[in-house]
This record gives C-alpha cells, structure tokens and sequence, in this order.
C-alpha cells in the first residue's frame, strides 16, 4: 500500500503511461494505427481528455484518501468481473 496520495497518484500514473505506450506499439505494429478517420477522432477526443484532466487535478486536493482507495478498489473489482465475463463469453 502506499500511504501518500502522492505516491499513489504517481504510480497509477506511471502504470498508465506504461500500458498506453505498450498498446500503442502493438496497435502501430499491427496496423491498427493506419484505419481512416483514426486521427479525426483522436483530434476530437483531446478536449475531453483535457477537461478530465483539469477536473482530475482540482478533485485531487479536496477527496479524501479513504474515497480514493474505494473508487479504486471498485474498479479493479469491476475490471475483473468484465475480464471473466469476456473470458467466458
């Protein structure tokens, strides 16, 4: 467990980055990166990530720790259950 927000925010992060990057190598070396439109869409999509973001810093500062472990618990619990439900679909 990491007991700082800090910290914790830090390495979600870090794994984010890890696994965007990961997928973004396999999509290019598969050619999935080459689709019609894909840029248009990602064009359209940066302002939304970019309002989550900003939202995502002022919520840092006022959630208390205890919430953030939850939601996060929560949806790792929902992660799984749609990785076992695909599995055995």
């Amino acid at each position: 467990r990491l007991p700082d927000m800090t910290e914790l925010r830090a390495t979600i992060t870090a794994v984010l980055m890890v696994s965007v990057a990961t997928r973004v190598v396999i999509f290019a070396v598969s050619g999935l990166l080459q689709q019609d439109g894909l840029l248009l869409v990602a064009g359209a999509m940066l302002p939304v990530m970019l309002a989550g973001l900003s939202i995502g810093w002022r919520m840092h500062a006022r959630l208390p720790q205890a919430t953030v472990r939850r939601a996060l618990y929560v949806l790792l619990v929902l992660s799984g259950i749609s990785l076992l439900v695909r599995a055995l679909a």
